[in-house]
Formats: structure tokens, C-alpha cells, sequence
């Protein structure tokens, strides 16, 4: 499965990974997209499915600003 990973933080693109899933440690690559993350504030990190034709379910996006999820829900600790 091909996705792209994209972090944004003080309304830039801070990173943007084109991959194929197959060939990654997905864990690893999580942990250091979220760790570039965590020196701003405010920021998100995008995932599109790429090969996922159905918009609602291309796009997966969290972090802890809202302001480019389409619907965002506020998760409780």
C-alpha cells in the first residue's frame, strides 16, 4: 500500500514522505515522524491512503491542531 505522510506545523509542510508501506518498519517510521512533531506546539501529521479511491477514508489526520481536519474529535486522556 502506497501512502503519503505529511506533517504540518505553523501553517507549513514541514515533511512529506512518499512510501510504500511493504517496505517499512511502520512502527519506527511512526515514532520519528511524531518525535519531528513534538517541537511544535501546534502541528498535524497527515496520512493519505493514495490508493484509496473513497475520499472519506483517504485521508487520516491528528495532532493537536484542528484547524485542517475535516472533522475533528477531541480525544480524553
Amino acid at each position: 500500500m502506497r501512502v503519503a505522510v505529511r506533517g504540518f506545523a505553523k501553517d507549513m509542510l514541514i515533511f512529506e514522505e512518499i512510501l510504500d508501506t511493504a517496505q517499512y518498519d511502520l512502527t519506527n517510521l511512526a515514532r520519528d515522524h511524531v518525535q519531528k512533531m513534538t517541537a511544535y506546539p501546534d502541528h498535524m501529521i497527515e496520512v493519505e491512503f493514495i490508493d484509496e479511491p473513497d475520499n472519506p477514508y483517504r485521508f487520516f489526520r491528528f495532532g493537536t491542531d484542528p484547524s485542517r481536519m475535516a472533522i475533528p474529535l477531541r480525544l480524553k486522556r
